[in-house]
């Protein structure tokens, strides 16, 4: 009888021990992680990158409307386009430039759909936008050009392409390598350099006039100048200014701030 239960006690335990490992070997199976070599677990590779190149991000711009096409009325005619971006992202700040941008923007479309609707010229033949990142730094400039004098505004929102809030002037200037303190100066001396190149060599200094450009771009102030900025592709900041020409026409540029 002693040996019946030792025999018994021998099996239960058995058993226990087989279980438990058929529970561990369930348990690591599912926190298994494949590293290649069959063809349903061959891991992926991430793209190499140099130390120094800025991580890749997918744009988060999207295209949510877009209206083309050509317009005769009474011998003229225009050929016109319209593209209404917005950022896909759920920051605070890039859901106010959406709707920054669907008010001066989607309005215009409308307004110009509206005029030709009743056999009137649109007011402008081209809306349209460009974009560009550096790291998570992004950067989409939304312009307007109007019909007859050609004139061209831009406004510039600059969000973090992660987040979709905004990008701090500190972070714009850092990655640059634009000396905070030397800001004001060196912005005073792009401007005056664009106004040289543009208008007429040797224009005066005190006849030069810039104002801050539109946008939703940074945090409050950009060291006591509010100029939107953003980054290249390449690092390099650039700001759009609101410029007033000899004549006395407004308009605006965009113009590189070196580093320093």
């Amino acid at each position: 009888m002693k040996r019946l239960m030792l025999f018994l006690t021998a099996v239960l335990l058995l058993a226990a021990l087989l279980t438990g490992c058929d529970l561990k070997n369930r348990q690591d199976s599912r926190n298994f992680v494949p590293t290649g070599g069959s063809k349903e677990t061959k891991a992926t590779e991430p793209r190499q990158t140099k130390p120094d190149e800025p991580v890749i991000i997918p744009t988060p711009v999207k295209e949510i409307k877009t209206v083309e096409g050509t317009f005769s009325v009474g011998g003229d005619s225009v050929t016109y386009s319209y593209r209404l971006p917005y950022l896909d992202l759920s920051g605070a700040h890039a859901v106010g430039c959406n709707a920054e941008i669907e008010a001066d923007f989607g309005e215009a479309i409308r307004a110009a759909e509206k005029a030709m609707a009743e056999g009137e010229l649109p007011e402008l033949t081209r809306i349209g936008y460009e974009t560009w990142q550096y790291d998570n730094i992004l950067c989409l400039q939304v312009f307007r050009i109007e019909i007859g004098t050609g004139k061209r505004t831009d406004t510039v929102y600059t969000v973090n392409a992660l987040s979709g809030e905004a990008a701090a002037a500190s972070d714009l200037l850092m990655a640059a390598g634009v000396n905070q303190k030397k800001y004001p100066q060196l912005l005073r001396a792009a401007a005056e350099q664009f106004y040289e190149d543009t208008f007429a060599a040797g224009y005066s200094p005190e006849d030069i006039h810039y104002n801050e450009g539109k946008s939703r771009t940074l945090e409050a102030g950009l060291l006591n100048t509010a100029v939107p900025a953003s980054l290249t592709e390449d690092g390099e900041l650039v700001v759009v200014i609101t410029v007033i020409d000899p004549t006395g026409t407004v308009s605006t540029a965009r113009i590189t701030v070196p580093a320093a």
